[in-house]
């Protein structure tokens, strides 16, 4: 393997070595917002390939409390909620002749398959004057609950 190759299969494998941050969808994954009216928004939390499906439910759940919160709401119903998982696989095509004598080996090659899970909720939003249902969530507690687990201090 040459010097290139080790550094590049390094980053790459430093870069997924850990689970999606609570973040805004980039690069590792994370979690995106799309109104689709003052009070109704889709929430998408995607995870990498070291993401439990838990986690990018708890990452939906978490952006939906924050939302909540920002825009004046107290509590929120998810319309329409799914759980799926992304699979992708990932081949290696490097191989490698090792000869001893008159006995050659060649190894490598292969392949690595990771499931990232996917979390997509229609949520609608309620604030202090609307009738809340008795199945709403409280965007106080949902966030109070998960944020200690995935906001750094430094974040808050």
């Amino acid at each position: 393997m040459t010097k290139q190759t080790f550094l590049c299969v390094s980053a790459l494998a430093f870069l997924g070595a850990c689970a999606t941050p609570y973040q805004e969808n980039g690069f590792m994954g994370g979690v995106s917002v799309t109104p689709l009216n003052e009070s109704v928004y889709e929430i998408r939390a995607k995870g990498n390939g070291y993401t439990s499906a838990s986690r990018s439910k708890d990452h939906a759940l978490l952006k939906s409390a924050e939302l909540c919160t920002q825009n004046g709401f107290t509590h929120f119903i998810p319309i329409s909620q799914e759980q799926s998982t992304k699979k992708q696989t990932i081949s290696n095509n490097t191989y490698q002749t090792n000869c001893f004598g008159y006995s050659c080996t060649t190894t490598g090659g292969g392949s690595t398959t990771f499931s990232k899970p996917r979390s997509n909720m229609t949520i609608k939003l309620f604030g202090a004057n609307d009738e809340i249902p008795t199945t709403a969530y409280s965007c106080s507690v949902i966030y109070n609950s998960l944020a200690p687990k995935y906001i750094k201090e430094d974040d808050l």
